[in-house]
């Protein structure tokens, strides 16, 4: 996915986003309100909702990144 200058432009200039990160781990502890991934693959992806100001319409981006 190439993204152009006005897809960043907007994105850049959008009130608020919703953003989900997905991590992946071969295993988790949990203790006293903590969570810990363990043995973290070595990517996350990240995928946000936002609204073009041009259109006014909902997009969906997604980017993978290195950790």
């Amino acid at each position: 996915m190439t993204a152009n200058s006005s897809d960043m432009q907007s994105i850049v200039e959008a009130d608020e986003i919703q953003a989900l990160y997905v991590q992946t781990a071969s295993s988790m502890s949990y203790d006293n309100g903590k969570l810990t991934l363990h043995s973290l693959a070595p990517t996350t992806l990240m995928l946000e909702t936002w609204v073009s100001k041009d259109s006014n319409l909902p997009r969906i981006s997604g980017w993978m990144m290195d950790c």
